[in-house]
């Protein structure tokens, strides 16, 4: 798990509507990490006493690499597969109880904003952007699409506590 220091101010989601399913999600924050506090402790422990918030920036930055190129075999060369690395990994983004998602980050964007005397970040700002995965996205009986299952039933449920006589449609994901 990845979690933030602070709870982002603002949060945008874009949803455009799918002809034959769930609509395209897009989910937009920006993050603020800060270790100005912590660079004055004695705790050589503390990674942020050690390093800034570099070691923070650096697991969002992993979240956003592809999987390696996988070597080919015999048979693969002769079906003509492809030895193409794959997307970034499908994290699970929770902002509230009632709220989680999987998603992969298509942007992040980095703003340093102060260093120390030795070039350690001490205070960011991320810039986050993130495609929702839905369950036909990814393989069925993935954590993923349990997770997206789990969120579209959070979502009915919420919007029936508001409206009850909206039509909530079928399974349309």
């Amino acid at each position: 798990a990845l979690v933030f220091q602070y709870n982002p101010e603002r949060l945008r989601r874009r949803l455009q509507p799918g002809s034959d399913g769930p609509p395209t999600e897009t989910i937009s924050c920006t993050l603020s990490f800060d270790a100005t506090d912590a660079m004055g402790d004695d705790d050589e422990a503390d990674p942020f006493n050690r390093h800034g918030v570099a070691p923070a920036i650096a697991a969002l930055e992993l979240l956003t690499h592809g999987t390696p190129p996988q070597p080919l075999g015999f048979w693969d060369r002769l079906l003509g597969r492809s030895s193409q690395g794959g997307q970034p990994p499908i994290v699970l983004f929770t902002w509230g109880p009632q709220r989680a998602v999987p998603v992969r980050i298509t942007r992040l964007d980095v703003k340093e904003e102060l260093h120390d005397s030795e070039l350690r970040p001490l205070r960011v700002t991320a810039r986050l952007q993130m495609a929702v995965v839905t369950d036909a996205k990814v393989d069925g009986d993935s954590r993923a699409a349990a997770a997206w299952r789990a969120h579209k039933k959070a979502t009915k449920a919420m919007a029936q506590l508001g409206y009850r006589d909206i039509p909530l449609g079928g399974d349309t994901g």
